[in-house]
């Protein structure tokens, strides 16, 4: 028997427990009720409880300094109190309070007496008892109240902590570490999954829900693996928690119940948490992938004198998800041969982000899945728990893990929902040219374009961009030819653009701060047939030696009429260079079908019509430019250019904005953010921000805001988030009516919702492919294996990851590709590298963690 006068030290369990209460917390709390049969003898049954106090002396734990200055534990010998408590219903009971571990009993009995019925009330701390305990509890309880003999303790918990602190002074400590460097060292994928919100203040739930799966199909299972049970469950949860989160490896904490032979009746907390750490490609077999986990945990269990605060502390291997396999439900006890169910108390405090335990009954498994209430809604947890059934089936089914399925048929017909479409109001015979005409014939005098002091009408436009056609094409210039532009932002963005087209040619738009090199490589690679450009600007293109249009030569051009042409859907409207993989920039083709259906799909969703007044506010070469004139113009509206002087200033652009009664207007994220909360917009309809990561903004009044995402594959963007709410993390939207998405694992396979991969668009936005870049081209754009429907045909691999939300949003998560994406422009990882390489005070860090498009 251990001395009343031993100071014990803390085992590292206990002493993790110690050092996370140092702030007021019931998180480790372990409150119970038991109901007493009617005819029990309640005397004998409290002496019972006091017998299991006798033979258990660590319950008595106080916690102590030690001369060290360490916290240790001694026993203060003492009879346990168990108060009788009349109650009217068990709603009456107080709520579980935290303990002050350096003076307080560290458990509370009662008796409570509710009508004719009562209940035995007890709760432990968690530094002084664990699961097992429970069981014993309850267990010797009642073989005393029978008048049975229970075994004493061999080894009590003090006696273990003892031991493990001479221990980690011996080489058996070192070998231990020694295996946990080798198998977490450098490992930094801790799964935390996405959040759906965060509140301001913490909170935690725990749900309670039998699994579908049964044990009569698992153990057989598991038998023929050779692996153990507990191994089983947590390997296929690690797995869904790396799917969840598109990735192949997954490291987490895990837990094992410390006993042996000498602490087998002992009451304490001896339990051990492991990390446990996930690694799979997919065409590893379901047999390999458990065998390896059933190893790992065996060396981590053999080698527990490394602590997991060791891990944690010197290897940076930290996990904010546990799951515990409890094995046989231990919440029950067997007196006079009634199995007796405890009622588990609710306290106000988790330990984690989320805690996952599994407990077997019988034949049916009950998961318990505690989580932080203030980062996750209900239906998403449910949803895992949900995805969890799911992956234990596919793992008893499947011989390798890159054939394992989460989407079944429910999960599909979800899917397709969010896939709903209206394409009946698109407009699949016109172009782009003959709804400008249809508005110059309409609304001649009205204003198209308005740059400074300059006012051109529908029927200016028309004149000038005539002249521009007819000089092209005197050239040579139609159809499938491109016209490179460059000219810095003024009226003849619009007017310029619209002469190109309506000589059946696309234009090539060419923004003037791009590297001479860049533009002269966009030239040459378009194979362009003429240049029209501003003389300032002469000497930057010096590769090009065809025909050249100088701005200040169109106001001579002779008069001409409308062309005889009329582009078709499928006809080349646009270039638009964007930054390859190489870096060498690669042009997109956007066809005429792919604008009118963008131009439709915005008049339609953004209240467009002949008064809407745009403010024309990105780069030309930006694909964003095309939002800032084409609705307009084919809706009969008008397009205000905005100044390049002025694009920054924004107490000047929120004047010009009133006084010119802007409507509609798309500006860069971080700008618009900041214009839009400092900004009065009094006339402003629908703001729009897009091109990086937005984060969380109020809602302004008086207009709606939205976060627009897009590729230029998709023709400026394909899907919306109105900001209606702050959000913490705002989505990127639900896909536009004329679009159908679809997130994809690596095999090509729909993913559930929640879960990342990559988007993959389809639509009559979807543009024609990649210029002379037939390899990327057969790689990005692909024939759609999920619809046949001819507007849909052709599906685009994005390389964003992104996952649905379960209200069809999507969220965006970064990019697959190892791109990083910095103000619209895709750049290498390595070149990031380079950039901190250069300038030593940003952290490596940042780059690892760099998975924002801003």
């Amino acid at each position: 028997m251990q001395s009343n006068e031993t100071i014990y030290p803390l085992s590292q369990t206990e002493l993790g427990i110690f050092l996370a209460c140092q702030n007021p917390t019931t998180a480790y709390n372990l409150p119970f009720l038991l109901e007493l049969p009617a005819g029990m003898d309640t005397g004998r049954f409290l002496e019972a409880v006091k017998g299991v106090f006798a033979l258990h002396p660590d319950l008595n734990s106080r916690m102590v300094q030690r001369e060290d200055g360490s916290i240790g534990k001694k026993i203060v010998p003492k009879e346990p109190v168990i108060p009788i408590i009349r109650l009217n219903s068990l709603e009456e009971l107080p709520p579980t309070r935290s303990y002050d571990l350096m003076s307080d009993t560290l458990y509370r009995l009662a008796l409570a007496e509710v009508g004719e019925k009562r209940y035995f009330y007890f709760e432990f701390h968690h530094i002084i008892f664990d699961g097992l305990s429970i069981k014993l509890f309850l267990n010797q309880i009642a073989a005393l109240y029978e008048g049975k003999e229970v075994p004493s303790e061999t080894l009590t918990a003090g006696e273990w902590a003892a031991r493990e602190e001479a221990l980690r002074e011996s080489p058996a400590y070192e070998k231990a570490k020694e295996v946990y460097t080798r198998r977490f060292s450098g490992i930094e994928n801790s799964p935390v999954l996405p959040y759906d919100f965060q509140k301001e203040k913490a909170a935690h739930r725990q749900i309670k829900q039998r699994l579908s799966v049964k044990a009569e199909q698992i153990a057989p299972f598991v038998k023929r693996s050779g692996v153990r049970t507990s191994v089983f469950f947590l390997g296929v949860f690690s797995w869904l928690l790396a799917n969840i989160n598109g990735e192949k490896e997954a490291l987490l904490a895990t837990i094992h119940n410390g006993r042996t032979a000498e602490n087998a009746v002992s009451m304490g907390m001896f339990v051990k948490t492991l990390p446990f750490y996930a690694s799979f490609k997919p065409e590893d077999t379901v047999k390999a992938y458990l065998e390896a986990a059933d190893s790992q945990i065996s060396e981590l269990r053999a080698n527990d004198l490394y602590s997991f605060a060791d891990a944690s502390r010197e290897l940076g291997c930290t996990a904010d998800i546990l799951f515990a396999y409890q094995g046989d439900y231990m919440f029950e006890g067997d007196f006079e041969g009634r199995k007796l169910r405890l009622i588990n108390l609710p306290i106000p405090e988790g330990k984690g982000i989320m805690s996952v335990e599994l407990h077997r009954d019988g034949n049916e498994y009950e998961l318990w899945f505690e989580y932080r209430s203030d980062l996750y809604g209900e239906e998403t947890v449910r949803h895992i728990i949900r995805l969890y059934e799911i992956a234990l089936a596919e793992f008893t089914r499947r011989e390798k893990l890159g054939d394992l399925v989460l989407t079944d048929e429910a999960e599909l017909a979800f899917l397709n929902g969010i896939n709903r479409t209206d394409t009946s109001f698109l407009d699949r015979e016109h172009s782009i040219v003959d709804l400008f005409y249809r508005n110059a014939d309409r609304l001649p005098d009205k204003d198209l374009v308005v740059f400074k002091e300059k006012h051109y009408t529908y029927r200016q436009a028309d004149e000038i961009s005539n002249r521009i056609a007819a000089r092209l094409m005197e050239w040579g210039v139609g159809r499938e030819k491109v016209v490179s532009v460059l000219i810095p932002k003024c009226e003849y963005t619009m007017l310029a653009s619209l002469g190109v087209l309506k000589s059946g040619a696309a234009y090539q738009p060419l923004d003037p701060t791009y590297p001479r090199e860049r533009l002269n490589f966009m030239v040459e690679d378009a194979s362009a047939a003429a240049l029209i450009l501003d003389r300032a600007l002469d000497g930057l293109l010096d590769g090009f030696t065809g025909p050249r249009l100088y701005l200040d030569e169109i106001a001579s051009l002779p008069e001409a009429g409308r062309p005889d042409v009329h582009p078709q859907p499928e006809d080349l409207f646009i270039m638009l260079y964007t930054s390859g993989t190489t870096g060498k920039p690669k042009g997109v083709m956007l066809e005429h079908g792919n604008l009118m259906s963008f131009c439709q799909c915005c008049h339609r969703l953004y209240d467009e019509d002949e008064n809407i007044k745009t403010a024309a506010y990105a780069s030309y070469g930006f694909d964003a430019d095309m939002m800032d004139l084409y609705p307009a113009l084919t809706a009969g509206g008008t397009v205000y250019i905005i100044p390049e002087e002025m694009r920054l200033d924004l107490p000047a652009l929120e004047e010009f904005f009133n006084e010119a009664g802007i409507t509609h207007s798309i500006i860069t994220t971080q700008v618009g953010r900041q214009f839009a909360e400092m900004a009065d917009l009094k006339t402003m309809k629908h703001f729009y921000v897009g091109g990086e990561r937005l984060v969380p903004i109020d809602p302004p009044k008086g207009y709606i805001f939205h976060n627009l995402y897009g590729p230029t594959e998709g023709t400026v963007f394909c899907c919306d988030q109105p900001v209606l709410e702050r959000y913490y993390s705002v989505p990127i939207g639900k896909h536009l009516p004329d679009y159908k998405f679809y997130i994809l694992d690596e095999a090509g396979r729909r993913v559930p919702w929640g879960v990342k991969g990559e988007l993959c668009i389809a639509g009559p936005q979807v543009a024609r492919g990649y210029l002379n870049r037939p390899e990327e081209t057969k790689k990005a754009f692909l024939a759609n294996p999920f619809d046949s429907e001819p507007l849909f045909e052709r599906l685009y691999k994005t390389g964003d990851v992104v996952r649905f939300l379960k209200d069809g949003a999507v969220d965006f998560i970064g990019r697959s590709d190892g791109q990083v994406k910095i103000r619209g422009f895709r750049v290498e990882l390595s070149e990031v590298e380079q950039i901190i390489r250069d300038f030593p005070g940003i952290k490596d860090a940042t780059v690892r963690d760099f998975t924002d498009p801003a």
